[in-house]
């Protein structure tokens, strides 16, 4: 489609491309591996419609306020953190009609830790035998160990709250603003209003979910009508849209395109060659190149915008140093396989001029561009190294979800790193009460992972969406589009 035609055709599909208070949204498909299965949620389309559907006890805040809560009224600890009262909001009601009680967050725990899903770390730390459920409203959750940041541990895409007794997900029921209504795997879903939301009914009548992998698809789908709104829009889009006429917003976020490193398998079991890695990509350039100066510099530390973020000095590309380390390590001339996928804006972009850079200190990259579907084939736990994408979290959640040792013993860490130090500082943090001494063990902790650990984070991506001048109330946060995907509050009119 020429841009001439995009506008015309955009001119003419007022009001929305699929009618009165209908909005459709063209996400990042992943094929037949999506799922409405809220605890497996491995792609950011999947992610997007299981938040039509379900909710969380809490979820990220924005400034200081780290953790919002949402199904939860209230989370409280006892004075030394190893038991917490959850207090369930009021009034909330499943789909089917039936009110939403601690029996429903007793069995989702339970759930995920008995089935091993991508929630069971979350809920692992939770001494489960001790639950004690106080009244339809009233739980207390009794920790493994003393916990001052358990709420922060809970804020991930796969914390959603399932219906007691709940065994399928192919017609899913849940609390959240919009009911479903159909799925078809890699192509489109739509979800109807729910009018007894708590929060209140949603203005729209339906959302419908498209999968389009294809980026020039997705731009293309956007200009001529075809959805309302799309996210993912690739960097070199960005002013294309623009002269279309529609609205683009470009915020910066915490999400993350980087380099996770399986420290169990060699050359990363090495701490010399993981330190090598970081110093072979060109951050600047990354910035500039792969994702056009939409994002910002990274120094292998995730969370930027938490209060407890740790301000280290900036690592920068040093190919003499990383070619010494290398040399001390016996990895001399070494010659790598990186696989790669579009999984995320820039992330094909970022590999190839991280291959090129390495190229320098003698280091063979050799890209490997495959499938999503192929990609994650073989389970990332099994692979030497490999892209990774991270919505932006906050720092205990992010190290809760792959860094701690509940993480590594359960295999869903994606890199399998351990170490002494770096443990020995997270517990500390966990086992105070005070902000203070929290945030200066949380600063030792991520000093280690500066030094030792298993993440290249070369930037900070800008989070891209566009959508058409009649869509309103669409928002961003920090951690995914359209502010986790929320349509609670937009009118397409």
């Amino acid at each position: 489609m020429t841009l001439l035609a995009g506008a015309a055709a955009l001119a003419g599909c007022t009001p929305g491309a699929s009618g009165e208070g209908v909005l459709r949204v063209g996400i990042v498909g992943a094929g037949t591996s999506e799922t409405l299965d809220p605890t497996h949620m491995d792609t950011e389309v999947s992610i997007a419609r299981a938040f039509q559907i379900f909710e969380p006890l809490v979820k990220m805040g924005s400034g200081d306020e780290i953790v919002e809560n949402v199904l939860a009224e209230s989370f409280t600890p006892n004075d030394d953190a190893s038991v917490w009262t959850l207090k369930l909001r009021d009034g909330v009601r499943w789909h089917d009609g039936t009110p939403l009680t601690v029996d429903d967050a007793i069995y989702t725990i339970n759930y995920n830790v008995e089935n091993k899903t991508w929630a069971a770390n979350i809920w692992s730390n939770v001494d489960r035998p001790g639950l004690h459920k106080v009244d339809d409203l009233t739980l207390q959750m009794p920790l493994t160990a003393p916990n001052f940041l358990f709420p922060e541990t809970l804020v991930d895409t796969n914390e959603l709250i399932i219906k007691d007794g709940t065994t399928s997900f192919e017609r899913p029921i849940g609390t959240g603003p919009f009911k479903f209504e159909s799925f078809t795997p890699g192509q489109q879903s739509t979800f109807v209003r729910n009018d007894d939301y708590w929060g209140g009914a949603p203005k729209l009548e339906k959302v419908e979910i498209d999968s389009i992998n294809d980026d020039s698809a997705r731009l293309n789908a956007l200009m001529s009508g075809q959805v309302d709104a799309i996210s993912g829009v690739p960097f070199s889009g960005i002013a294309q849209l623009e002269r279309s006429g529609l609205s683009v917003s470009n915020k910066p976020s915490g999400s993350w395109v980087g380099i996770r490193m399986n420290t169990r398998m060699k050359p990363f079991d090495d701490p010399r060659v993981r330190e090598a890695m970081r110093l072979l990509i060109d951050r600047d350039q990354i910035v500039s190149n792969a994702y056009g100066g939409n994002a910002a510099v990274g120094n292998d530390l995730f969370g930027w915008f938490d209060p407890n973020f740790a301000d280290l000095p900036q690592r920068s590309y040093d190919d003499d140093k990383a070619r010494e380390l290398l040399k001390e390590a016996g990895y001399e001339n070494l010659t790598l396989s990186l696989p790669t996928t579009n999984l995320a804006p820039g992330m094909n972009e970022m590999v190839t001029l991280f291959a090129a850079s390495a190229a320098k200190a003698g280091v063979t990259i050799t890209v490997q561009q495959m499938p999503m579907a192929e990609f994650y084939a073989t389970p990332q736990s099994e692979q030497p190294w490999s892209p990774t994408y991270w919505e932006g979290r906050p720092i205990g959640t992010q190290i809760n979800m792959q860094m701690s040792p509940l993480a590594v013993d359960s295999g869903l860490s994606e890199t399998a790193w351990t170490d002494p130090g770096f443990l020995a500082a997270y517990e500390a943090a966990t086992s105070s009460s005070g902000p203070a001494d929290q945030r200066s063990h949380l600063i030792e902790a991520q000093t280690r992972i500066y030094d030792e650990g298993p993440y290249i984070i070369p930037a900070f991506l800008n989070l891209v969406t566009a959508h058409a001048d009649y869509v309103s109330g669409l928002t961003t946060n920090m951690r995914m589009p359209f502010g986790d995907y929320d349509f609670s509050d937009v009118m397409v009119k």
